[in-house]
């Protein structure tokens, strides 16, 4: 039997309430993730790239905006399916206030 090597990386990113100001996230290597708030982000919305330049907010099938809504601080997050194809994430919160965020991903 041969064993599946699965990458994984741990990094960390600005989650700010302006999308310029949120950094990226390469997740082209990855297709799950876990996020892990310090502080209390309030609703986050997920955005998505092909090339880490013009970004879409990600949408569920009926439209509304996929988010991290309901995340308290010190709480750890998992990503949503709908990253699975993701190659480039920024998050972008409602509050005014900017933290930094450790995201744990897994390829």
């Amino acid at each position: 039997m041969t064993a599946i090597l699965r990458d994984s990386n741990t990094v960390t990113c600005l989650v700010s309430n302006v999308e310029a100001n949120s950094e990226s996230i390469d997740f082209r290597d990855f297709s799950s993730g876990v996020v892990l708030f310090k502080a209390t982000p309030g609703a986050t919305t997920i955005h998505v790239s092909d090339d880490d330049v013009t970004y879409y907010k990600l949408v569920d099938d009926t439209g509304s905006d996929v988010t991290f809504a309901g995340a308290e601080a010190n709480e750890a997050v998992a990503f949503p399916d709908g990253l699975f194809a993701a190659h480039f994430v920024k998050f972008v919160q409602t509050s005014a206030s900017e933290q930094t965020c450790t995201v744990l991903l897994k390829g």
